[in-house]
């Protein structure tokens, strides 16, 4: 299960006009499943808010998460214990870096400091 972030709850983000609809987004995320060999063995959700399905889903066993969501562990499993679910193990992952060791972004991409596989873009 993949969870996507819906067009109202990118408003905040820099640069929002240059964000591909939800629609869209999935899209690109399909073909790129599909290109790494996945074919129908994903679920893409749509989110509109921070928790998505894991403060709800009793089937989730685990959420993958970075270093920047890792605090929503505690909120997360405290909602699902009021909710009678058992806990998420949260698996912690690093960020990609770009070629000059800070993460990949979209909005990193959007500035067109990088392209999408991290490689400087010179003005």
């Amino acid at each position: 299960m993949i969870g996507l972030t819906s067009d109202e709850m990118l408003v905040s983000k820099k640069l929002k006009h240059l964000i591909p609809s939800f629609e869209i987004r999935k899209e690109n995320m399909i073909n790129y499943l599909k290109s790494q060999g996945y074919d129908e063995r994903f679920e893409i959700v749509m989110l509109t808010d921070a928790f998505g399905p894991a403060i709800e889903d009793a089937g989730l066993e685990a959420i993958v998460v970075s270093k920047e969501t890792s605090h929503m562990e505690e909120k997360i499993n405290a909602i699902r214990k009021k909710r009678n679910l058992f806990p998420l193990k949260f698996i912690e992952v690093d960020m990609v870096l770009a070629e000059d060791g800070k993460p990949i972004s979209s909005t990193r991409v959007r500035k067109k400091e990088i392209d999408v596989r991290g490689r400087l873009l010179h003005k």
